[in-house]
């Protein structure tokens, strides 16, 4: 029995109002069990409480209304907590109180407590013991390609098609629902093509009168929780497992998923140092993120600058122009002798320029097969060098281990080697030990980075694409282009530029040589 307290102010549908105390009272067999009291465990208003469960017991029995209580430790063999449920046992940690009805010989300790049942598969939910089956049981339930409850991502609904769990009671599965997926295809579009921001996309949303699960506006962070759920490639996905693929609950493919992934990843403050996207996703600038000031390396920020200039008839006329400015130089934050500020129109010119040249090149340059034969090669070398080092490692630690083997025989007066020397020579070996991991991890490392043979052709068809429709691309759609293209874009004094393309794509235009210059 759960028994409550309100104020005096309700005097009807009490299960409803407010509770001021709340506790619990188990009775079988003659035993009386009462829990702590929440939220507050008064002794004046648990002693109240108690009498009036008491006689109330008392009267249905109709058997006088004499108690004796046990408390703390007294109490606990007159109660047990069920197996695998998940009631709390107060009795077992002294706060439970056990009244025993006088006059009575048997007082059988009672089971307190069941198992709970999942609303969704009808799984037991057990104790910590007995947990892990539980997750078995959803991960059985996700990897089979059903739903197993809980949160429905936007673009799919819930609905039921005949399926039942354990208890015959009908669980839901999904399916995607038209209209959601439309616009969680355009904002992975969005954010994957024109490098728009969380923000924007949950502005967008909130425009058109779309709103969460909960009724709420969006915010950038559901944005970003969307983006970042790789089920809309066609998975069902829990923390604990993973659906085979289901092309029925595809929204998009996993290319569009990686892509839109990468774009957030470099807004990150992780990614502050080497990101190349406008931190603002309006910005107007075509070449924001990957600008930086020639003369001091920092990056250069974009605004919207107002110049004025005085005509002869004594009047000021005022012109808004896009501008990149050399933050680091205008808050003398370090020594720059660069100019302040450049327009934005006359860099993006250049820059678009070079960029219609790179393009109208691939055009014209047929693949070339013999790049993959280059990367091969490099992996052959690189494998060599990796057996290399790995041989380098085993032969340092080898000499370390002769070394220290030697100790014990120094210490007995066998060794050919002294004290000073032996302790020198195991030094150097250690060195050499650490050494030759530190350039087998460095390495491995700077092999991270390297192009694949099977990514080879890929980045070429990116390059060909971007070559056929950048003359008639967004604003949005260019800058993340050229984001993608160039590494940077360095600005001098006199707009003197120097463009830096990665060297993935410069391969292409250089023979094969991503370090090729252009």
């Amino acid at each position: 029995m759960i028994f409550f307290t309100v104020s005096d102010e309700y005097t009807q549908n009490l299960h409803t109002a407010p509770r001021i105390t709340r506790e619990i009272f188990c009775y079988k067999d003659n035993v009386l069990l009462q829990s702590r009291l929440y939220p507050t465990d008064l002794e004046d208003q648990k002693t109240l409480y108690r009498s009036i469960v008491q006689q109330a017991i008392a009267t249905c029995l109709d058997k006088p209304n004499l108690w004796s209580i046990k408390r703390g430790k007294e109490a606990e063999p007159y109660g047990e907590s069920a197996t695998d449920s998940n009631h709390y046992p107060d009795y077992k940690y002294g706060y439970a109180v056990a009244s025993l009805l006088k006059g009575e010989t048997d007082y059988i300790p009672m089971t307190i407590g069941s198992v709970a049942r999942c609303v969704c598969c009808g799984g037991e939910q057990k104790s910590e013991k007995t947990s892990m089956r539980t997750r078995d049981r959803i991960r059985q339930i996700v990897s089979s390609g059903h739903f197993a409850g809980g949160f429905v991502p936007y673009g799919y609904r819930a609905i039921n098609k005949g399926r039942v769990n354990k208890r015959d009671q009908p669980v839901k599965d999904l399916e995607i629902n038209p209209d959601e997926a439309a616009w969680v295809r355009e904002v992975f579009t969005k954010v994957a093509e024109e490098g728009a921001s969380g923000y924007a996309m949950a502005q967008m949303l909130n425009q058109r009168g779309l709103r969460t699960r909960q009724g709420a506006e969006f915010q950038s962070s559901n944005i970003k929780r969307i983006i970042q759920h790789e089920g809309y490639t066609g998975y069902i996905i829990t923390k604990a497992a993973r659906s085979e693929f289901m092309p029925q609950l595809q929204i998009i493919d996993e290319a569009l998923f990686a892509k839109a992934n990468e774009m957030i990843g470099k807004r990150s403050r992780k990614a502050q140092k080497d990101k190349n996207a406008a931190q603002k996703s309006g910005n107007p600038t075509l070449l924001a993120g990957i600008v930086v000031c020639a003369h001091c390396v920092a990056k250069m920020s974009a605004f919207l600058h107002t110049d004025r200039y005085k005509l002869a008839d004594g009047s000021i006329r005022e012109k808004v122009q896009a501008k990149y400015n050399c933050y680091q130089r205008g808050q003398h934050l370090r020594e720059c002798d660069g100019q302040a500020l450049y327009l934005a129109e006359r860099v993006g010119r250049i820059v678009v320029a070079y960029a219609d040249e790179l393009f109208r090149k691939i055009k014209s340059e047929p693949y070339d097969k013999s790049i993959e034969q280059r990367i091969r090669q490099q992996d052959a070398e690189h494998n060599r060098q990796k057996q290399a080092a790995e041989k380098k490692i085993r032969a340092a630690q080898y000499k370390q281990k002769r070394y220290e083997d030697e100790v014990l025989k120094c210490l007995e007066g066998e060794s050919a080697f002294s004290q000073e020397v032996l302790a020198r020579l195991i030094a150097q070996a250690e060195a050499e030990v650490r050494q030759a991991k530190d350039e087998y991890a460095s390495m491995l490392q700077n092999n991270d980075d390297r192009t694949t043979v099977q990514q080879i052709r890929s980045y070429y068809d990116e390059f060909l694409g971007w070559a056929n429709e950048f003359s008639l691309a967004t604003v949005e759609r260019k800058r993340a282009i050229l984001a993608q293209l160039f590494e940077k874009v360095e600005i001098g004094k006199g707009y003197k530029i120097t463009i830096h393309v990665r060297g993935t794509y410069r391969q292409f235009l250089m023979g094969g040589d991503p370090h090729g210059e252009l």
